[in-house]
């Protein structure tokens, strides 16, 4: 397969399908480095990674170069691990890859939405799933995410009865957010309830603006939901240590914030 889509890349559906084409490579041609380099990473996590990456100088004496990308079938990476013992594997889930798979006895503790990025937890034994469920969503236990929501919000406030959000900055008449629940919640009544109160998170195509969606994908190569779990902080029901886990905002929402021109450091330990 040869691909030479617009500046603003490929659009997520169009590189699921490429991928469940099975062709024995595929060559991309990008005229933006920003939205390759996105690509690129959904793609390997659909087992095409890039083999060989090349420069076209299109118009000499001119800042239009263009890339050409191999892309040849490779094993999906690994997701990354952030914390493992006995009981509990914590790991990083990038924005576009499916739910990390199980193994063995593992089950699903704690996991993000669809589209959006950051800490999953697996119970490794069939006997810590409630032991470790009702830790995680009990009194002590507290999340962090990271959300760019629609509309100029107010610099604090509540969502719902077990979160509270701090604007960090205003972004493009929109609100970058940090959003902390007491309790560990799921993704669904939090997108919920940030739409109920005025500010969707955008790139949420249930409940958030589809102009607003439409533009930020266009604009600022925002193809996802801008939502990533950043913090996890609970304590071990077994050794009643404090486990306290983060995962920085990954390159494509990073990119986003660049181009909102918001360049502070996004690293959890600043917030």
């Amino acid at each position: 397969i040869i691909a030479n889509p617009p500046r603003r890349g490929m659009a997520p559906a169009v590189r699921k399908a490429i991928a469940a084409l099975a062709p024995s490579a595929v060559a991309y041609v990008s005229c933006d480095p920003d939205t390759l380099a996105r690509d690129l990473a959904h793609l390997a996590q659909l087992g095409y990674q890039a083999d060989d990456i090349q420069p076209v100088d299109m118009i000499p004496l001119t800042d239009q170069v263009e890339t050409v990308a191999l892309l040849v079938r490779r094993d999906p990476p690994q997701a990354r691990s952030l914390y493992e013992d006995d009981d509990l594997r914590i790991v990083s889930k990038p924005g576009h890859a499916p739910q990390d798979k199980a193994r063995g006895n593992e089950r699903l503790l704690l996991s993000t939405a669809e589209q959006s990025s950051g800490i999953s937890v697996w119970s490794k034994k069939a006997g810590s799933f409630a032991l470790f469920d009702t830790a995680l969503r009990g009194p002590g236990s507290r999340q962090l995410h990271v959300v760019l929501a629609k509309g100029s919000s107010h610099k604090k406030g509540k969502i719902g009865d077990k979160a509270r959000y701090e604007r960090l900055t205003p972004a493009g008449g929109h609100s970058l957010l940090k959003v902390t629940t007491e309790q560990c919640v799921p993704h669904a009544p939090l997108l919920r309830q940030l739409a109920r109160i005025g500010h969707a998170v955008v790139g949420d195509s249930r409940y958030g603006h589809a102009p607003t969606n439409r533009h930020f994908e266009e604009k600022y190569a925002l193809d996802r939901l801008f939502l990533h779990t950043a913090r996890l902080e609970f304590e071990h029901p077994r050794t009643r240590a404090l486990i306290r886990v983060d995962e920085p905002l990954p390159g494509d929402l990073c990119l986003v914030l660049g181009r909102l021109g918001y360049l502070a450091s996004m690293s959890p330990n600043e917030w």
